[in-house]
């Protein structure tokens, strides 16, 4: 896995997936909060378009320090 370098966000859209966890009770609904991000990424010279979908509280993080991991 490597590191690169975000260079532009090209869109990024907030969705809501709702599915069903098992417990000791059964089953509950849950909601999963995810970003699914449309960025630019690798040297300025040299770039690549990747699409790619994030829990929120994750992209937040990676939006702040500027970087991504992909692998």
């Amino acid at each position: 896995m490597r590191e690169y370098a975000i260079n532009r966000i090209i869109s990024e859209r907030n969705v809501v997936k709702r599915t069903f966890v098992a417990d000791n009770f059964g089953l509950r609904p849950v909601a999963l909060h995810d970003a699914i991000i449309n960025i630019e990424i690798g040297a300025r010279n040299r770039t690549q378009q990747i699409m790619k979908r994030f829990p929120t509280k994750q992209w937040q993080e990676i939006k702040e320090r500027g970087f991504v991991i992909v692998g």
